[in-house]
């Protein structure tokens, strides 16, 4: 199965009544297979010609989409279909694009940022193009919301999706393996027998049997400090277990942290603080910095 990157500019948002003006295909390679301007069968609107650019007069010799999608059809029948916004742009197509698996890279991206940014505000349901390839590094060829432009910029994002994205555990005492020896009381873990060590930890001099204990020792009344803390004895014990820090790096490092889970039923409210996917859980950000300054010290 080979992947497509597709990208659409339309006459409006309902596909009932609007559509193409423009098409853009390119393979995995980046290589365009189609660039085409589209006769939408229609007068293009004032505020769709804002958005990209196109007027009623670039379009007076281009093909219609019915001509078009015998070619479309014979390319991408039985292959892989990214576009940003998947649900969008499939509408305009006959049959939803269902001769295709066609997935969004949207989605997917904003599945990734919100595993590594910890934010909770409606503003952040999705990710539009603008942002997640800035984020990602893309160097724009072309103008932004022209289809071929738009469709590269797809690609790179989705490139790094697939370099970033790592399959995660759930960090607990009642994990087996990395996930028992990742959380803070590794101690508990050991004596439920799902770890073989119970990775004990020395902190300001003091040898503790676990994160959590010197945790529980040192933490204060400030809660931020409590985070700076926590962290500083996570890094202590990734330090001081070479081979768990090890573990980390070689699933990915950050990137495996952030697609991990804490999750051991909490019941309070400030309890479930540390739980959540991702940057979500309190103790999942911590974990992430502590390895941060773990790697720096082991260089």
């Amino acid at each position: 199965m080979k992947t497509y990157f597709l990208d659409t500019e339309t006459t409006g948002l309902n596909p009932a009544v609007e559509g193409i003006v423009e098409l853009a295909i390119v393979d995995e390679n980046g290589d365009a297979v189609l660039q085409t301007l589209v006769d939408p069968g229609k007068c293009i609107p004032p505020e769709a010609t804002a958005v990209h650019g196109i007027t009623d007069a670039m379009i007076l010799k281009a093909p219609r989409l019915s001509q078009l999608w015998p070619q479309i059809e014979a390319l991408l029948s039985g292959h892989r279909v990214v576009a940003y916004n998947a649900a969008y742009d499939r509408k305009f197509f006959p049959d939803n694009l269902n001769c295709s698996e066609v997935v969004c890279a949207m989605h997917r991206f904003t599945k990734l940022w919100r595993q590594r940014h910890f934010r909770e505000d409606s503003a952040y349901r999705t990710i539009n193009l603008a942002k997640a390839s800035e984020y990602t590094g893309h160097v724009w060829s072309g103008d932004a919301h022209r289809a071929l432009a738009d469709t590269q910029a797809c690609r790179t994002v989705w490139n790094w999706c697939e370099a970033h994205e790592r399959p995660g555990i759930n960090i607990s005492s009642n994990t087996k393996g990395l996930g028992g020896a990742l959380t803070n009381p590794t101690e508990k873990a050991f004596l439920k027998g799902k770890i073989k060590h119970s990775y004990p930890v020395v902190w300001k001099g003091t040898r503790f049997p676990d994160v959590e204990a010197a945790y529980q020792s040192y933490k204060t009344a400030d809660e931020q400090a409590n985070d700076q803390i926590q962290a500083e004895i996570i890094q202590a014990k990734l330090t001081q277990h070479p081979k768990l820090l090890e573990a980390v790096r070689s699933r990915g490092g950050e990137d495996f942290i952030v697609a991990c889970s804490h999750k051991v039923g909490a019941v309070t409210d400030r309890a479930k603080s540390w739980e959540g996917q991702g940057m979500q859980s309190r103790f999942l950000r911590n974990l992430r910095v502590g390895y941060i300054l773990a790697e720096a010290t082991s260089v």
